[in-house]
Order: C-alpha cells, then sequence, then structure tokens
C-alpha cells in the first residue's frame, strides 16, 4: 500500500503484558514495510507490541504520532525513541501535559501557539500517583526527543488531589519526570498542582539547584491564596545559583455563581 497516508492500530481490551514480551520473542517479526506516504499513525495497546513492530517499520513522511498505552507495571520504549529521531517531521517546542480523571496524557506541537500536533501520548490509569510514576518511567525514556521543549503547560482536572483519585505523587517521580525536559524555558502550573511541584522542584541533600529544569527562565502558576508562596525555596535556590526564575502569579477569582 504505497500509497496509504492513515493508519491506525489498536486492540480493544488490554493484553496482559507479562505474556507480550514472551509471546513476541517466540514469534519474532521477520518482515520489513516501507510506508512512503504515511502521514498520520496510531497505535493503542501494549508497548511491547508497538516496540516489536516499530524496528520493522519504515514512515520517513510522518507527520503525526498518536499512542495510547493500557497502564503497565514496566516500559521500555527504545525503539520509539529510535523511530521518532528517524522521522524528521516528528518534532516539537511546546508540550502539555494533562492529568485527567481516567488517564495522562502529552499532547506536543511544533512551536507554541500552533494548532496540530505533532505526537499525543496517553497511558490510560485513573490513579493520580500512577500516573505520575507511570509518565515518568515513559518520558525517561524519550527524553533525547522531549530535550527540544522549551515550553511545557501542566494541566489538571480537579481542584485538588482527592483520596478516590489516588495517593499524592512521590517526589522522586516528579522529578523523573521533569527531568526529561531539559531544555524547558517557560513552566505553566495550574492550582491544583501547585502543592505538588513546589514540594518536588527544591534542590533535596547535594544536589544542585541546576539539576532541575537547567534552563527555565519563567515559572508561571495559579493560586487561590493571594498571599501565598510556594515557590519560594526553588527562586531562592536558583538566585543564589546564579540562575535566577521569573515568577509569575495569577490569582483565580472566587466562583460568584
Amino acid at each position: 500500500m504505497p500509497q496509504l497516508e492513515t493508519l491506525g492500530i489498536s486492540f480493544h481490551s488490554p493484553i496482559p503484558s507479562n505474556d507480550a514480551g514472551k509471546k513476541l520473542l517466540k514469534a519474532p517479526i521477520t518482515t520489513s514495510v516501507s510506508l512512503p506516504n504515511l502521514r498520520w499513525f496510531g497505535f493503542g495497546g501494549n508497548s511491547a507490541y508497538l516496540e516489536a513492530l516499530l524496528p520493522h517499520l519504515s514512515t520517513p513522511r510522518l507527520e503525526k504520532l498518536q499512542i495510547w498505552f493500557f497502564i503497565q507495571f514496566n516500559f521500555s520504549v527504545p525503539h520509539l525513541l529510535q523511530s521518532m529521531g528517524a522521522t524528521p517531521n516528528v518534532r516539537f517546542s511546546s508540550a502539555n501535559l494533562m492529568f485527567h480523571e481516567k488517564y495522562v496524557s502529552l499532547t506536543a506541537y511544533p512551536r507554541e501557539g500552533a494548532k496540530m500536533y505533532a505526537f499525543y501520548l496517553e497511558v490510560c490509569t485513573r490513579y493520580f500517583d500512577l500516573q505520575v510514576e507511570s509518565a515518568a518511567k515513559i518520558f525517561s525514556g524519550l527524553k533525547t526527543t522531549f530535550s527540544a521543549v522549551e515550553h511545557l503547560s501542566l494541566e489538571y482536572e480537579r481542584d485538588s488531589v482527592s483520596s478516590d483519585w489516588g495517593d499524592e505523587a512521590d517526589d522522586a517521580h516528579w522529578r523523573e519526570l521533569l527531568g526529561s525536559f531539559s531544555n524547558v524555558k517557560t513552566l505553566l502550573v495550574p492550582s491544583g498542582l501547585v502543592g505538588e511541584l513546589s514540594s518536588s522542584l527544591p534542590s533535596d541533600g547535594g544536589e544542585s539547584p541546576l539539576e532541575l529544569l537547567p534552563k527555565l527562565k519563567e515559572l508561571r502558576y495559579s493560586t487561590r491564596c493571594e498571599d501565598s508562596d510556594p515557590f519560594s525555596k526553588f527562586i531562592s535556590d536558583r538566585q543564589n545559583a546564579g540562575s535566577p526564575v521569573t515568577l509569575t502569579k495569577q490569582k483565580i477569582r472566587p466562583d460568584r455563581r
């Protein structure tokens, strides 16, 4: 199908991750396929199946890549990284990280303000702490690609982390997640994530303040508390390290309904 421009492959129900890798090792793919006009590729399922497919799929003109993963205990995506590196049109400098009630997703755009995204990645899980942990695992394997992102915006569906959505995320997972975006210059944080980010951003122990988000120039956050200053330690640490960050606070007006 040399003229094929759109291809989607998906499973309608989760495939047990413990079995996927073993089955693929027993029945390896031996045929390679070139799709010279493919512009859009979507995959939904277990990461092991995508990893088995990508080394044998050539898509030189790909412009948009969409991926949906079921919740798994382990994510290893080296071939996804190689595939994105070999696709010159899938590039981005702006990204939006969304924590939804049922999933966590990353939408990446070729430039800030662009309406059409180049890359979309979603992991289906409803627990907030697992969302952060899963994103951290996947992004750490794609940090070479994400190092081009200069503008990162976080979004959060609820006002705060509640018990029915899972526990607060571990600071180490937050730092691993943010560590994949080493070139970010602007970071936007919604009010619901201010508590989580303000505790994980400051340097821990003997770690350098520039270890995390070393190129950051501006941090914008929303808050309902006019007098609060949750990022004071992070801002102070960066100031003392000679790499100041501009802090912009947006006060959320109370709902008058």
